[in-house]
């Protein structure tokens, strides 16, 4: 996906985020139990955060710390491009 054409408020799957983009979370589609440790991460609506690296499982960064989450995981959360 070419992000220079893509405006900040639409949002995309996280695993189509370029690695190294700062994001902002738009919305979290995944189970009860799964938001629910994503959110504990720190993966909820409105956070940001730095996608590091894709691939299986993708490596996010938030206020400095890195974590990594299942691709099934992370292709159910949508983000923006954070401004």
């Amino acid at each position: 996906m070419d992000w220079t054409a893509v405006e900040p408020e639409v949002s995309v799957a996280l695993t189509d985020s370029p690695e190294g983009s700062l994001v902002r979370i738009a919305r979290v589609q995944t189970s009860a139990e799964d938001s629910g440790r994503l959110r504990e991460l720190g993966v909820y609506e409105g956070a940001e955060v730095t996608v590091l690296t894709q691939g299986d499982p993708v490596v996010l960064s938030i206020a400095g710390t890195r974590f990594a989450i299942c691709r099934r995981c992370a292709c159910l959360v949508a983000a923006a491009l954070a401004c």
